[in-house]
């Protein structure tokens, strides 16, 4: 799951996010759940055009499993109230993973669960970590 521009700089998925996604699209004890995209990219279009191109292991692309996207300029609150109305799901029902802090702060002040990833991205760890602080922030 590499992908070269134009210019030959390479994009890459971080940590376990292709097995992930697949995990919560086909594991029945995510039926519930929905994926959504929170990013304040300047290149919204490339972003799309990446999502189409990145696959699942079972072949999908990472874009036939996206519920919602919010792929435009602007803060990550905005971006979660608008997956909020999107998806009709409250902010304290949502799982939030960002390597940025600043983005961790200002989601959680929605009511969002989040885990900071400053480093590989979403590993396996990482989502178990944040699935587990979900647990707690339901009891």
């Amino acid at each position: 799951n590499t992908c070269v521009d134009k210019r030959g700089e390479r994009v890459s998925l971080l940590g376990d996010v292709p097995r992930i996604w697949q995990e919560i699209a086909t594991d029945p004890k995510f039926a519930s759940s929905k994926l959504a995209i929170a990013s304040c990219c300047d290149e919204p279009q490339w972003a799309v055009e990446l999502l189409n191109m990145f696959r699942l292991p079972d072949g999908r692309t990472m874009m036939e499993v996206v519920d919602h996207r919010a792929i435009h300029k602007g803060g990550k609150r905005t971006h979660h109230q608008e997956i909020s109305q999107g998806l009709n799901i409250p902010c304290d029902e949502m799982l939030f993973f960002d390597d940025h802090s600043h983005h961790v702060r200002d989601v959680a002040g929605l009511g969002v669960t989040t885990v900071h990833t400053p480093s590989g991205g979403v590993t396996r760890d990482k989502f178990n970590e944040g699935l587990a602080a979900f647990a707690r922030s339901k009891c």
